[in-house]
């Protein structure tokens, strides 16, 4: 699915009603103190590529200084480019009042499978821990985590098993599973 506009005509074909979010599988923040090293790393090699071009007395250290700042920029576009690429990868869960679009296949709530993943994350300067809830959305053939938007997901389940024929109807609705403790 690479445009939401596709998602809607799925939608629509399996009648799933309104928009509601979407959200991308893994939807996370950087890894932390390796990607800061890798950053400062970098920034050293920049401030050193300026400083080499700005005090340059003869053209060997200005020749250094500039090879430096495109060796910086070639990896800055380099890593750019390849994020565009791997976000642009990643799994979409278009969700619908009825169900959700994933991947071109359309799976009603009744048939998700949603389980509940708490994690401690880091927050700001000082580290402050928060728990983050994050779901795995199971579905035939798609297995994708969230974490922006869950508490919605959680609501659009919730309603499909209140409104979804019971068990003895032949339809025993969407199954949410809970971690054991």
């Amino acid at each position: 699915m690479r445009s939401p506009d596709e998602a809607a005509e799925v939608a629509a074909r399996n009648g799933f009603g309104a928009h509601v979010l979407t959200v991308v599988d893994g939807d996370q923040p950087a890894e932390g103190p390796r990607d800061m090293v890798r950053a400062m790393a970098w920034t050293v090699l920049l401030v050193a590529g300026v400083w080499l071009v700005v005090a340059a007395d003869s053209a060997a250290p200005l020749v250094l200084g500039v090879l430096l700042l495109a060796v910086v920029v070639a990896t800055l576009v380099r890593f750019l480019l390849r994020e565009r690429r791997a976000f642009a990868q990643r799994t979409r869960l278009h969700c619908f009042q009825g169900g959700v679009v994933v991947r071109g296949s359309a799976h009603p709530w009744t048939r998700v499978s949603v389980a509940e993943r708490w994690d401690t994350q880091l927050v700001g300067q000082d580290a402050t821990p928060r728990q983050v809830l994050s779901l795995i959305v199971t579905a035939p053939g798609v297995r994708a985590e969230v974490r922006g938007g869950a508490a919605r997901i959680q609501e659009l389940v919730e309603q499909a098993r209140a409104s979804a024929p019971r068990a003895e109807d032949g339809d025993a609705g969407p199954r949410t599973d809970r971690p054991r403790a």
